[in-house]
């Protein structure tokens, strides 16, 4: 059985590979500091100057954090198209027995072969790593993680075709690439965070402004957050609901990315609050938010519901957020989102849309007291 190792091998770099390391870490450093939102370009350039450093043909970037469900790729570089390729569509599932990719981020730790058609997995036949072994003729690899200030943030792997394992020195300087790589992702992750939030700030001054400009019209204001929820929360379709003032009947006074025939019928939905078991009524008529991962499956909602199929089978909606308008103690409207994909919305999504619910409620309330004053 070939021998598997883990190693935190810090040793000192021949004078030559050293004086290349410096120049290679001094050209990364650079590539980072002018890329701050996109890691690509950093990635590329980490990966073309540890092949040539580590006399290794080819090499991958891996992206994804223990608590991910994969690995998503970053970059790759080789001779050989097909290892690229295959990199490119691989889909490595965050589990001990599919990668030693995934294992180097599971553990923190280098994993290093000197032959992987010796290795555990691949006589398990993991899909991934016998692929790179029987398809595409790998047999020394090594895995690095790119460990952040929280843990690891993916792997980065180089790949020789000949049994011919990593030297200490090579394996300290892969361990200096991948700091830079991990760097990488946290000043990209900071960057956009920070983007987002001064979007998110900018969306809730100009839906406060549309507030101020329409007190006795809510319509430009649900407009507004819809456009506003839509952009920031990824989610192209968009439905605003509102319960009438005795709580009897729901209306959809405004709807976004819809097609126009479907638009038409909305502009006349007028039902029944209570008994409906549409999510623009429930999570009025229920108060609480309401998600799913894709209502299409979902059991709560009824297949044949005329509604619900233009929604599923003619919109293609899939992934849903909603959550209701609250004034006082019940709730008086809700913000629906939809994705045309199965893509979960996040905890941040949901703190989102409760800011621009809370806006909603501003605009409904200032209406109704206008109307009745000009009663």
């Amino acid at each position: 059985m070939a021998k598997v190792t883990k190693s935190k091998a810090k040793t000192e770099l021949s004078a030559q590979l050293a004086g290349d390391a410096d120049r290679a870490i001094l050209e990364i450093l650079q590539a980072i500091s002018s890329n701050r939102s996109d890691t690509l370009p950093v990635f590329k350039a980490i990966l073309q100057r540890a092949c040539e450093l580590c006399e290794a043909p080819s090499a991958g970037l891996l992206v994804g954090s223990p608590k991910d469900k994969f690995l998503s790729f970053g970059s790759s570089l080789g001779a050989d198209s097909g290892f690229v390729e295959a990199m490119k569509s691989a889909v490595i599932p965050m589990h001990r027995d599919a990668s030693y990719a995934a294992r180097a981020v599971l553990d923190g730790e280098i994993y290093h072969f000197e032959d992987m058609g010796e290795s555990d997995l691949y006589k398990q036949g993991a899909e991934f790593v016998c692929s790179n072994v029987d398809k595409l003729g790998i047999r020394s690899v090594i895995f690095v993680p790119l460990m952040g200030q929280k843990g690891a943030l993916g792997t980065i792997a180089l790949f020789r075709n000949e049994i011919r394992p990593f030297e200490p020195a090579q394996i300290a300087l892969i361990e200096s690439f991948a700091a830079q790589a991990a760097i990488a992702i946290e000043n990209a992750t900071q960057f956009q965070e920070l983007q987002v939030q001064l979007e998110r700030e900018e969306a809730m001054r100009e839906i406060l402004q549309v507030i101020s400009q329409s007190r006795d019209d809510e319509i430009p204001v649900f407009n507004a957050i819809l456009s506003s929820a839509s952009k920031l929360c990824n989610a192209p379709l968009g439905f605003l609901s509102v319960a009438s003032e005795d709580r009897t009947s729901v209306t959809i006074p405004a709807h976004l990315g819809v097609r126009d025939d479907f638009g038409k019928i909305l502009e006349g939905y007028h039902e029944p609050l209570e008994g409906s078991p549409l999510v623009a009524n429930r999570v009025i008529s229920e108060g609480e938010v309401i998600l799913s991962d894709e209502i299409g499956k979902d059991p709560r909602y009824p297949a044949k519901h005329t509604r619900r199929s233009q929604m599923v089978d003619v919109e293609g909606v899939k992934s849903l957020l909603a959550v209701p308008l609250i004034s006082g103690k019940e709730a008086i409207g809700g913000i629906l989102l939809y994705r045309r994909k199965v893509d979960p919305f996040s905890e941040d999504d949901l703190a989102l849309v409760k800011s621009f619910a809370a806006q909603a409620v501003i605009a409904i309330e200032n209406v109704r007291q206008f109307r009745k004053l000009e009663s």
